[in-house]
């Protein structure tokens, strides 16, 4: 179908710890510093994508919720212009999952109905792993489409 207008609706910043899992995802001990945020995406007004964003503190220092809806685009192009750090590569899968709590009240879903999850790892030069993001999506009306260069 045509392109639509796309606008992202911050929900949080904040600073976290990895735990064992994050750990092994993005190369960090357990226990490292990192920053979680968490935002939703939306197409003609319509919330679709609930995304939640985990990165490296030390990779992206003086992020913040504040320069993150400055930005109001894409991460990508933020982590390359303001940090330094761009994306070279990316893996991702998907599922289908059932939406739960604050999820399923933010995409104006009934708790239960399916939506498309979508895990992906960003990676930088040297095949360090940056960013890891999980994608939300509503699919009703919409499809998934991803175009790798």
């Amino acid at each position: 179908g045509q392109k639509e207008l796309l606008q992202n609706e911050f929900i949080s910043c904040s600073k976290g710890k990895a735990d064992v899992r994050m750990g092994q995802i993005l190369d960090l001990k357990a226990g490292a510093s990192t920053i979680e945020i968490k935002r939703l995406l939306t197409f003609s007004g319509r919330p679709l994508i609930y995304d939640h964003i985990v990165v490296p503190a030390a990779a992206f220092k003086g992020l913040n919720g504040v320069r993150v809806e400055e930005n109001n685009g894409s991460m990508y192009s933020m982590y390359e212009s303001e940090f330094g750090v761009r994306m070279i590569r990316a893996e991702e899968r998907l599922k289908a999952v059932a939406a739960k709590g604050d999820v399923a009240k933010a995409l104006g879903l009934i708790e239960g109905e399916p939506i498309l999850s979508i895990e992906r790892v960003s990676f930088t030069y040297g095949d360090k792993p940056m960013e890891w993001r999980l994608g939300l999506c509503v699919t009703d009306n919409h499809h998934y489409m991803n175009e790798l260069e």
